[in-house]
């Protein structure tokens, strides 16, 4: 074995195929739902691997590690399978508003990540080397998106979406 990829790839790789897609991904559900809640992706600022104190720039992405486990795939090599909790921090006039927002970026980052090329999968960042060879949803959980802000402030709110990634190590 070379070097360990882990979880730095990973997360570089699913931030990279998220800013490659995010942007069409929204303008398609925009045009499907033809209503008044408009959303738009991220800029590529908005992308953080780790946390933030404060945001300033809305809608904005959390790209995080959880769990990861490493399976023997052979003689002297391995995979591994990591959980990736992608949070999607957004705000809107209203409660209603809000989760609108919430639920279609949500679904953006779902179809990107599952279905834009490579299916599944995504490409070490800046390479043509596949990073996580699978890439699967598992599940949602929302945060806190029905509080009322006090005075003026806009609603805010997150929904994270894990997935589970699953990676040679080289």
């Amino acid at each position: 074995m070379n070097a360990l990829r882990l979880e730095e790839i990973t997360l570089q790789a699913v931030i990279a195929k998220l800013q490659a897609g995010w942007s069409q991904r929204i303008a398609q559900i925009n045009e499907e739902k033809s209503d008044e809640v408009y959303c738009e992706p991220p800029l590529p600022e908005s992308f953080y691997i780790g946390r933030m104190q404060m945001l300033d720039v809305f809608p904005a992405c959390f790209v995080l590690p959880g769990p990861t486990a490493f399976r023997e795939q052979g003689a002297h090599s391995m995979t591994t399978r990591q959980q990736v909790n992608i949070w999607v921090c957004e705000r809107g006039e209203s409660g209603p508003v809000l989760a609108k927002r919430l639920l279609r970026q949500v679904r953006a980052v779902i179809e990107v990540l599952y279905d834009d090329a490579p299916q599944e999968a995504a490409y070490v960042a800046n390479t043509t080397t596949v990073g996580p060879y699978r890439l699967f949803p598992k599940e949602t959980r929302p945060g806190a998106v029905f509080q009322q802000p006090e005075g003026e402030q806009p609603w805010k709110g997150a929904t994270m979406i894990v997935f589970t990634a699953e990676q040679e190590e080289l």
